[in-house]
């Protein structure tokens, strides 16, 4: 039997420590109060849980991301907010850094504004109230963070327990953009190049 002349072997990055360092440069930008991009990270994190969750990749990205924050998030935490919400955030912040989305504009979500820090959730809460603020509900970003980590153990524990999650979360992690060492790219070049030649 011919011997297959295999391509030399990648090291990757297993998807759990993706999301790790995800969530320490988001817990990084909150200590050091750089909130929007840390909200940036958190939401743009719940896009790629839900992708990686969803049983149809080719699902609307509202649908993958509301049925993973339904799944994971929220039961992960007390965020007086609906998976929705969080997606009319998400939409707000990634897209124009403002609370504001197009499913608030329409009157289908409330806006999420943010404490942090020393910030009291309770003070928000207090000031929405006087100025009858309907449209607002408050969220804690480090409550937020919190509760994706422990969404994601979750996640991640159910994947190693089910076979169809695991399968999707295999075929679907090799397509995250990952870093290559100089060497492990220039092997790549070679064996490329002696097949061609």
């Amino acid at each position: 039997m011919a011997e297959i002349d295999e391509p030399p072997s990648i090291q990757s990055e297993p998807i759990e420590e993706k999301f790790q360092k995800l969530l320490w440069v988001a817990e990084a930008c909150v200590g050091a109060r750089i909130i929007t991009p840390a909200l940036v990270l958190v939401y743009s994190g719940i896009d790629a849980a839900g992708w990686l969750y969803s049983a149809n990749p080719n699902a609307a990205s509202w649908v993958r991301f509301t049925a993973w924050v339904s799944k994971y998030l929220l039961p992960a935490g007390n965020l007086g907010c609906t998976p929705l919400e969080l997606y009319g955030a998400r939409c707000g912040i990634v897209h124009n850094f403002t609370s504001e989305s197009n499913l608030s504009k329409e009157g289908k979500v409330r806006q999420i504004i943010y404490a942090w820090g020393a910030s009291s959730i309770d003070t928000l809460r207090e000031m929405s109230a006087i100025t009858k603020m309907e449209d607002f509900t408050e969220v804690k970003v480090e409550g937020l963070i919190a509760s994706f980590r422990q969404g994601l153990a979750h996640f991640f524990e159910d994947a190693a327990a089910n076979p169809k999650i695991a399968a999707r979360l295999a075929e679907r992690s090799g397509k995250i953009l990952g870093p290559m060492s100089d060497g492990d790219g220039k092997a790549l070049l070679k064996w490329v190049k002696d097949r061609i030649s």
